[in-house]
């Protein structure tokens, strides 16, 4: 087959891979959202206002939502954006934009195995194969995952036009292909092994290393990651959740890739969250990995100089499956979503392969039997994603000792105000993570709201009789008995938090909550000021201490501290209403209206801003 491809193959293709990526995972479309979409999509602020633009290109990508991921994905959240501005919180117009973008990354993928095998066939199959395999199903289904879509997408992109300036050397091509890779780094992390994917396309498909171009990716490389250092502020991964030392991880990397290896043949069993599990070198599944390992690279060597195709298609997936096989310690040891971008390089063998069958007719029959099966598995896995309840399900039946999917089954249950069934899955995520706050925490709160006090001051002083420093436990205790105005009750326990974490902030800005509600304003400074000259940027302490002036009638400092609170999350909804009512006073009136507006964005069901507002369009109404 020629390289060059007609016009109406190309829209066959286009229309095709578009329709087929629609039709496989339509049950997701009218799913809900699930795990990190109700923070980074529904509950984040960022995405409501164009105003927060500057903030999603230099922060990190949960700042909206106060919650520190360590990402620097600003054109994941610019999408969000897009989408909102669009279809506000519907769920259609979300799902929809990542089937788009997989149906797409499939026709850029045929495009590129065009270049690569010079044959229409390969091609089709390699990119059919890609777009069909239920493994791909979390990022299609999964709104927090258009990270590695876009990623992915701008690589491959990128990568064409790298093809292009080897071929013809000209300046246009080697400038789109440095805006794509910037645009890839700016969608997720993973672009950073795209220097490495050029230098291994010129070396093994070329013959001849670009070292140039290489030294160039990777100076766009180092200024990426000193930006992101900036806007991620040095950011690491909880202690709580790095499992085991790099030797002690090994093991459990060959595991990961023996598993990969399986769903590529039998893609069964598919879930959400694989876990982090410490694996040993006697394993059966380690040792199978090793193998894999060692037979695959040997025989990429092998076949450099006949079959470069398939040294490529190998190199390129262990290069991919670098920055996520739990070298740099992760979450969980493996995710079917780490395979998004690797396993191009699978896709490409085994297309080599498929289309070294000479029966043209059993080609073609075993193809579309691979693409229907897929497809079917993906059809059915979509379904999975459609409804929260049914994935948390599912993800638990293979991992019954999983805190995190228990937690989340149980916020489910408590959603659908089936309280019995809550309470069952956070007991048992309480057991499965003894020393997690976070299940404890939860369950006193649905006691809380089930007028269960008792129950819900119980269980905290007994996670505190196991768990005796750990503060977030002290402050919430404290607060329920503030909350009943208990308040010597209260200051026991809070002083017993100070003898075990002296400068806590937070709990020097529940006492001086304590002293407020005592209508005792000097003690309540006296504290402040204390949690004040713990932590300057601290985003409760400052609110308080402009919540204090404000009570006092002083607005010129209470305006001061509201703004450092936006300063540093501009989307801080008690600080915008803060700051607006300050002003009100203060007959700022046209200030106030800005800010109380984008309060509304930012919290669009709050009746007492839209009150707030209405006043004010009066005054100003009889002003006039």
């Amino acid at each position: 087959m020629e390289t060059l491809i007609t016009k109406k193959q190309t829209l066959f293709i286009c229309l095709f891979f578009l329709a087929l990526a629609f039709i496989i995972y339509s049950p997701s479309l009218n799913g809900r959202f699930i795990w990190d979409d109700t923070l980074l999509v529904a509950e984040n602020p960022y995405i409501r206002d164009i105003s927060f633009t500057p903030r999603m290109f230099s922060s990190d990508w949960g700042e909206g939502v106060n919650s520190l991921y360590g990402y620097y994905r600003p054109l994941v959240i610019f999408s969000y954006f897009l989408n909102y501005s669009i279809h506000k919180l519907n769920v259609f117009g979300y799902h929809f934009v990542n089937l788009f973008f997989h149906g797409l990354i499939s026709i850029v993928f045929f495009f590129f195995s065009i270049r690569l095998f010079k044959k229409f066939e390969n091609a089709f199959i390699a990119s059919l194969l890609f777009l069909t395999t239920p493994i791909h199903s979390t990022l299609a289904c999964y709104i927090s995952g258009r990270a590695d879509l876009f990623a992915t997408f701008f690589i491959l992109l990128a990568l064409i036009q790298y093809t292009k300036y080897l071929e013809n050397n000209e300046r246009v091509n080697i400038f789109s292909f440095f805006l794509l890779f910037l645009l890839a780094l700016a969608s997720k992390e993973i672009a950073l092994i795209f220097p490495f994917l050029c230098l291994l396309y010129s070396s093994i498909i070329k013959r001849k290393p670009d070292i140039r171009t290489f030294v160039i990716n990777s100076t766009i490389v180092i200024f990426f990651l000193f930006m992101r250092s900036i806007a991620v502020c040095g950011y690491k991964l909880p202690l709580s959740q790095i499992l085991g030392t790099l030797s002690e991880r090994i093991p459990g990397i060959f595991v990961a890739l023996t598993q990969y290896i399986r769903l590529f043949f039998l893609p069964i069993n598919l879930r959400m969250d694989y876990g982090n599990i410490i694996f040993t070198f006697t394993d059966i599944r380690c040792l199978l990995g090793m193998f894999l390992f060692l037979f695959a690279i040997i025989f990429s060597f092998k076949n450099l100089k006949k079959r470069p195709v398939i040294s490529f298609g190998i190199f390129w997936f262990f290069i991919c499956l670098l920055p996520v096989a739990n070298i740099y310690p992760l979450a969980f040891f493996m995710a079917e979503h780490f395979l998004y971008l690797p396993s191009i390089g699978i896709f490409i063998v085994l297309s080599y392969y498929l289309c070294k069958i000479k029966n043209k007719k059993l080609l073609t029959t075993l193809v579309i039997l691979i693409a229907l099966l897929n497809s079917l598995l993906s059809f059915k896995q979509s379904f999975f994603w459609s409804d929260p309840l049914s994935l948390y399900k599912r993800s638990i039946s293979f991992a019954q000792d999983n805190w995190v999917v228990h937690n989340n089954i149980a916020l489910e249950y408590a959603n659908q105000k089936n309280i019995e069934k809550a309470i069952s899955h956070f007991k048992k995520s309480q057991i499965l993570a003894p020393d997690r706050s976070t299940p404890t925490l939860l369950l006193s709160r649905l006691y809380m709201q089930q007028h269960e006090t008792t129950l819900a001051i119980d269980l905290l002083k007994e996670y505190l009789e196991k768990n005796p420093k750990d503060i977030s436990i002290y402050n919430n205790l404290a607060m329920i008995y503030i909350d009943k105005e208990k308040y010597k009750n209260a200051f026991d326990i809070l002083n017993n938090a100070l003898i075990i974490a002296p400068n806590d902030p937070d709990t020097y800005n529940t006492i001086s909550l304590i002293y407020h509600l005592q209508n005792d304003p000097n003690n309540e400074f006296v504290y402040l000021e204390k949690a004040f000259n713990i932590d300057k940027n601290n985003i409760k302490t400052l609110t308080n201490i402009g919540n204090y002036y404000a009570s006092i009638g002083a607005s010129d400092p209470a305006i001061i501290f509201y703004k450092r609170v936006l300063a540093l999350s501009p989307a801080n909804k008690d600080a915008l209403n803060n700051l607006a009512t300050t002003l009100f006073f203060a007959e700022r009136y046209k200030e106030a209206l800005d800010l109380y507006a984008l309060a509304l964005k930012v919290d669009p069901s709050n009746e007492q801003t839209q009150k707030n507002i209405q006043i004010i369009m009066n005054k100003l109404k009889n002003t006039k």
